[in-house]
Formats: C-alpha cells, sequence, structure tokens
C-alpha cells in the first residue's frame, strides 16, 4: 500500500507541475514520511528534484522520528538537498514517551543529531511538548536541558492539548489519567520562555523559537497568508484567495488522484481579514497595521473593535507600526483570540 500511495503522491506531484516555478520552500510532513523505505523515500526525493527549480529552494526540511535516522537516511536527504530536518522529540523522559505512545528513545535523539551533522544538515529542529499527563515543572527543566545540549537551531515547543475521541480523553474522563494544573503550565511555559531566551533563541511565534536568522521560513509562509500547495492525503493549500483539502481517507484520495490528478476533496471557507488578525497575532511581531489598511481599506481597529480592549488590559501593546501580544498576552493568546472572532 505504501508504494500505490507514492505513486498517486507523484501523479499529484506531476499534476500541478505549472504552478511549481516559484516556489521558495518544501515540507515533507504532516506525519512521519521518515519511516518510508530509503527506496520509497529516493523515489520521492527525486520526482521532486525533477520537477522542481530546487536552485530556487531556500529551505527543505522532512518531518521524522528521531529512531528512523540511520546513515543511509542522513546520507540521502543531502544528496537530494534537504537542508532542514524536524524531530519529532517530544520529551527526553522514557516514561513520558511510553505514555503518549512514542517509539524512541531518549539516546536516539543525540544519535539522530549526529547522523545528520555528519552528512552537512546544519538546521535541524526540534518538536518538543509540556501539558504532558503527569509531567512535572522538574521534567520540563531536565528536557530544556538536554535539548539545549544537543544545540538545535530551532525549537518548536507546544502544549498538549486533550482533544475527544482519544484514548487519553477517555482515559481523563475514566479519572484514570491526571493532567497538570493551571498554575503548573503556566510555570512551565515560563521556564520555556525564559530558559530559551537566555540561550540567545529568539520567539518569532508563539511555540517557535530559533537562533537568529533560522526562523522557519516555510511556516512563516502560513502566519503571513502567504500562497501554499499541499499534495497528499488530508494535505491543505491555500492558492488564488482559495482554500481546499485533499480526501483525508486513503481509498478516497486514490481514486480522486485516479480520475482527475489531483486529490482534492473540499473547498473551505477563507476569510482573509480574519486570518490576518488570528496569525498575525501568533507572531510575536504582531500584526502590520497600515499593511493591515491597505489590503482592507479600513483600520485593524475599526474592523476588530475589541483589539482596544486587549490594549486597555495589557494583553496587547499598539506599537508604532505593529500590534502584537504582550508576554502576558502570549500566555493567553487562546482567550485573546476567541474574544475576537
Amino acid at each position: 500500500m505504501k508504494s500505490i500511495y507514492v505513486d498517486h503522491l507523484l501523479l499529484e506531484l506531476s499534476h500541478y507541475k505549472e504552478r511549481l516555478n516559484d516556489l521558495d520552500t518544501i515540507y515533507i510532513g504532516g506525519g512521519t514520511p521518515s519511516c518510508l523505505s530509503i527506496d520509497l523515500l529516493e523515489r520521492i526525493f527525486k520526482a521532486i528534484n525533477s520537477t522542481i527549480d530546487m536552485n530556487r529552494i531556500s529551505e527543505f526540511t522532512i518531518e521524522t522520528n528521531p529512531n528512523d535516522i540511520d546513515d543511509d537516511k542522513a546520507q540521502l536527504f543531502h544528496k537530494y538537498k534537504i537542508n532542514r530536518v524536524s524531530l519529532g522529540v517530544q520529551t527526553f523522559n522514557d516514561n513520558l514517551l511510553h505514555s503518549i505512545g512514542r517509539t524512541h528513545l531518549p539516546t536516539d535523539v543525540a544519535k539522530a543529531v549526529t547522523l545528520l551533522r555528519n552528512h552537512k544538515i546544519t538546521n535541524i529542529n526540534f518538536d518538543m511538548m509540556y501539558r504532558l499527563p503527569e509531567q512535572t515543572v522538574i521534567d520540563v527543566a531536565s528536557d530544556l536541558k538536554q535539548a539545549l545540549s544537543l544545540n538545535p537551531e530551532h525549537i518548536s515547543y507546544y502544549a498538549m492539548i486533550l482533544e475527544e475521541k482519544t484514548i487519553f480523553y477517555h482515559d481523563y474522563q475514566m479519572g484514570k489519567l491526571k493532567f497538570i494544573s493551571e498554575d503548573d503550565e503556566i510555570n512551565m511555559s515560563e521556564l520555556i520562555h525564559d530558559t530559551l531566551e537566555k540561550m540567545h533563541y529568539l520567539r518569532y511565534e508563539i511555540s517557535n523559537y530559533a537562533r537568529p536568522g533560522k526562523q522557519s521560513r516555510h511556516n512563516l509562509l502560513y502566519w503571513n497568508l502567504e500562497e501554499y500547495l499541499g499534495i497528499g492525503m488530508g494535505s491543505a493549500s491555500q492558492i488564488d484567495e482559495t482554500r481546499f483539502v485533499n480526501k483525508k481517507t486513503m481509498k478516497e484520495y486514490l481514486q480522486q488522484v485516479d480520475s482527475t490528478g489531483n486529490g482534492i476533496g473540499a473547498f473551505e471557507d477563507f476569510n482573509p481579514r480574519q486570518e490576518m488578525i488570528m496569525l498575525g497575532l501568533r507572531k510575536t511581531e504582531g500584526i502590520a497595521k497600515q499593511k493591515f489598511f491597505e489590503k482592507f481599506s479600513e483600520s485593524v481597529f475599526a474592523a476588530y473593535p475589541e483589539l482596544k480592549k486587549h490594549v486597555a488590559s495589557g494583553l496587547l501593546i499598539d506599537g508604532n507600526t505593529n500590534i502584537y501580544l504582550s508576554k502576558r498576552g502570549l500566555d493567553l493568546a487562546n482567550y485573546v483570540m476567541t474574544s475576537l472572532f
């Protein structure tokens, strides 16, 4: 089935060939593509390199599990011009890794970093998590110490969200699982921010920190409301002020590609004015007031008067050119955003 899926993935890539002339970034993710065999990965990389002008690509990222990286895969990444690898670390605590269903060991992370560095991959991201069940502030401090000892260029640090229809949610409802207190969550968030800032990581988005010049160019495309094209099952696209998503089941995706060449499953509502606010506030630089006015012929405060309340409360800062979340506002970003829409 993996081989059949890759066949259709490459058919869809070919379908969009004429739209791929002015790309700046490529991102292979949305799951664990590194679990594919060397042969299948090489088929994908070879097709990308032959379809796209790689001289124009400034950032080519792949998501991986730490234990999927061996010398052959690291060498393959370099061969096909991948220059950024995002490792799904989550935590360095073995018990917590087991509780969230991860299969790698903490020692696998250091091994993966060494292999990638040996093959000239000089931009590495760690995907980290806090607010895990039973996690303590001391656990987070230990995670930070171990992560920083490996010197990644970028760290994404997300709070775990309890979602319905998951094993965690079921166990929580049954009283089998205890989540941390709100005070501990705030303490964890402040510890992460203060530690990374002290180590010269720039917080440029609510959950993302980078060494100077190592911000994710691909993710900034989303947050700056620029266009992107998604290829593969369940991927999302935003082109020509239109947003659409591909079929989300294997059977439907394969059938759609066979019949049309693309995997499109549904078109979604797209409100650029609202999204410019929501995505702009995720960035620490915030929303450019003049850019909003030029695009929508209306001031940001006229469009969203509720913003004034948050400026008055100190959750937002109204700067000369931008409006952005304060340090306290970053911790309460969800509250600010839900109050606006």
